[in-house]
């Protein structure tokens, strides 16, 4: 959506109207700060009078009517009516969402594959008793427009009967009583914790790494757990996508992290890769003096905008003159946002090798009993693809990649393996 202001002649779609904005920004940015707080303070009256100024095609099984009503979206309802009624015969958010992905039902998002996040968000939904909850995350900086998640910073607004439901209070209850009681039974259960979450995939197919575990009697009567990772797609997570990788236990790969270390300690190679790539990213004296020259003409033209506004007395885009210098400055702007996000990456590139160095040189002999330095583990990698023949190609921080070897390891057969 792009905004057009009459006034002043100002359409967001066009780039230019950036560098004018900033102009009236910097003319009047008290006028902006009291219009922002003035709009919040219509919305909060709306909202405590029990009106939504919000459309409901925008949610997830409802549209809006030609006077704005919210109206049911029989087609999502039923998808909705359907995700509630197995969740409550005992189905889990997964099997819910793996029943819809294979039978081509599109997501909220319009996409083919759903998720259990999405369907944990449906089930808490409040609108689908026809409920309203207004104000649950609010603007902190009315010129950045950044939002955050209202935690009591202000007051929130519930609507009932705001529109017609898609389930029944009793139902909406019910659901929310087994989420409880479902919270309640998983947090008995002690929660692996690991860096390699988020962090490592699959080579072969590109999916996420999850975590696995298998347990097994010890002599004393009490078991004992062992933590593997495996591909998403091959354990079954990812419908769309088949994958036969198999799984990696993570000791292996934390003592392939820690001999990976005692490499990088040891060979020069990681200092001459990584103060090559500090090079490559930053600029060179040539740039530089491009730099200079751009940050001057960018100046100048700046100058004379701010003239030609003061004269006209209005900011008319029309201007020839004006079309001309925002042309001009845009360019400029852009050329010296590419530069400066170079520069910066060049500097912080050259801060994590100084750390790692440090580190490195402080690291004791490693053996296969040394401790796992995660807080190394969780700086200086990024990403990690894990190939089958055991081989982990890390991307880290320090803007080169490294790769470890010795990970392979089979899982183990086992009834008693579970996925968290």
């Amino acid at each position: 959506m792009h905004i057009f202001f009459e006034k002043e002649s100002i359409n967001t779609e066009d780039e230019k109207s950036e560098i004018m904005l900033t102009i009236l920004s910097t003319l009047a940015q008290e006028e902006a700060r009291n219009i922002s707080e003035n709009v919040k303070w219509g919305f909060r009256k709306l909202a405590e009078r029990g009106i939504v100024k919000v459309p409901g095609y925008l949610f997830y099984g409802f549209d809006s009517d030609e006077n704005g009503n919210w109206i049911i979206n029989e087609e999502q309802a039923k998808v909705i009516r359907r995700i509630i009624d197995e969740y409550l015969k005992g189905q889990s958010y997964r099997a819910i969402a793996k029943g819809l992905t294979e039978d081509d039902i599109l997501s909220p998002g319009g996409k083919k594959a759903w998720n259990a996040t999405t369907i944990k968000d449906i089930l808490r939904s409040e609108k689908n008793v026809g409920h309203v909850t207004f104000q649950k995350t609010f603007v902190t900086d009315y010129l950045s427009s950044k939002r955050k998640r209202n935690e009591g910073e202000l007051p929130q607004y519930i609507i009932e009967n705001h529109h017609t439901p898609i389930i029944e209070q009793e139902v909406y209850e019910a659901v929310q009583q087994e989420m409880e009681r479902r919270r309640n039974h998983e947090k008995k259960e002690t929660r692996h914790k690991s860096e390699f979450f988020n962090v490592l995939y699959c080579a072969h197919c590109g999916s996420l790494m999850w975590h696995n575990f298998s347990s097994s009697k010890m002599i004393d009567g009490k078991r004992k757990k062992y933590h593997y990772w495996r591909c998403a797609a091959a354990s079954g997570d990812v419908f769309t996508i088949k994958c036969e990788v198999k799984s990696y236990r993570e000791e292996i790969l934390k003592q392939t992290f820690m001999t990976m270390l005692k490499e990088m300690k040891e060979n020069p190679q990681l200092s001459i890769e990584a103060k090559g790539a500090i090079k490559e990213m930053d600029l060179n004296e040539e740039e530089q003096k491009h730099m200079d020259n751009l940050h001057h003409d960018k100046k100048e033209h700046y100058n004379e905008l701010y003239n030609i506004v003061e004269e006209l007395g209005v900011i008319d885009t029309q201007s020839p003159e004006i079309q001309e210098r925002t042309d001009k400055i845009i360019a400029l702007e852009k050329e010296l946002e590419g530069y400066n996000e170079r520069i910066e990456k060049a500097k912080d590139m050259q801060k994590e090798l100084d750390w790692l160095l440090a580190e490195l040189s402080q690291l004791q002999r490693i053996t296969k009993k040394s401790k796992f330095r995660d807080d190394i583990f969780r700086r200086l990698i990024k990403r990690g693809e894990v190939y089958a023949d055991g081989r982990i190609v890390y991307d880290l921080s320090l803007g080169i990649k490294w790769t470890a070897y010795g990970a392979e390891q089979k899982m183990p057969k086992s009834k008693d393996r579970n996925r968290k």
